[in-house]
């Protein structure tokens, strides 16, 4: 399980991270809304453990496949560390290959052949490829924040949202905050909601794919209010289910 100690700041690295995340959003998407089902109980604290490591998609838009690969690592998933070896970089980057045959983003990603292009995917086309291999059994969707909360309860989920410039550098608490430029868009892993005690507000945690020197230990806090802001512009929740 990957634990939050130390924050290590992003301007203390070579550069901010890669991005790759692209929208591709399908109404038919609403007919696997998880909504349907939400009861009427309010969500409580949840945080899966993650048995594989966080990882580093370097210089390859392939954070669609990282955020798939730390998912399979997860529990429910996955179980224990024993299990946890596969979900490496190397299925990642090959989950993004696949996503970029089945997304409508123009080209495709293959390393080693000069006619493709690393143009990133969506969480959608990751979702496919995930469940085409035998992976997951199947995947919906969050539209609301109440359902992300729900669907929290029962697994992690995939999140895409524009990615902006003050985001590459979480606070001192690991928090960050969807300010300054949109550097463009990102997947990446929740795992975890805590809610709002004493007057402070909730938050999620989640896992990014940068390495695990980026933020802490490679994973970040988002404030609810901050995520209902990137929720405004095209984020997405991909729930997949084992």
């Amino acid at each position: 399980m990957v634990a939050i100690t130390t924050v290590i700041y992003a301007d203390e690295l070579p550069g901010a991270g890669r991005l790759g995340r692209h929208v591709e959003h399908d109404p038919r998407s609403r007919a696997f809304a998880v909504e349907a089902a939400v009861p009427a109980y309010v969500p409580g604290p949840i945080l899966w453990p993650r048995y594989s490591p966080i990882l580093d998609q370097g210089s390859v838009g392939s954070c669609t496949g990282n955020a798939m690969a730390g998912w399979l690592g997860c529990a429910p998933h996955c179980q224990s560390t024993t299990d946890a070896p596969r979900y490496d970089e190397a299925m990642a980057v090959k989950l993004y290959e696949l996503a970029t045959r089945y997304d409508r983003i123009p080209g495709y990603y293959l390393p080693g052949d000069p006619a493709s292009v690393d143009s990133g995917s969506t969480g959608v086309a990751v979702a496919k490829a995930a469940k085409r291999t035998g992976l997951i059994s199947s995947y919906g969707w969050a539209f609301t924040t109440w359902g992300l909360l729900h669907a929290l309860q029962a697994s992690p989920v995939l999140v895409g949202s524009v990615w902006t410039s003050s985001m590459d550098h979480p606070d001192r608490d690991g928090y960050v905050h969807p300010d300054g430029d949109i550097r463009g868009g990102h997947e990446y892993l929740v795992r975890g909601y805590e809610p709002g005690v004493g007057g402070q507000e909730g938050y999620l945690t989640a896992d990014n794919s940068w390495s695990d020197r980026w933020g802490v230990s490679g994973s970040f806090r988002l404030r609810l209010s901050d995520w209902e802001t990137l929720r405004a512009q095209q984020a997405d929740v991909t729930v997949p289910k084992v």
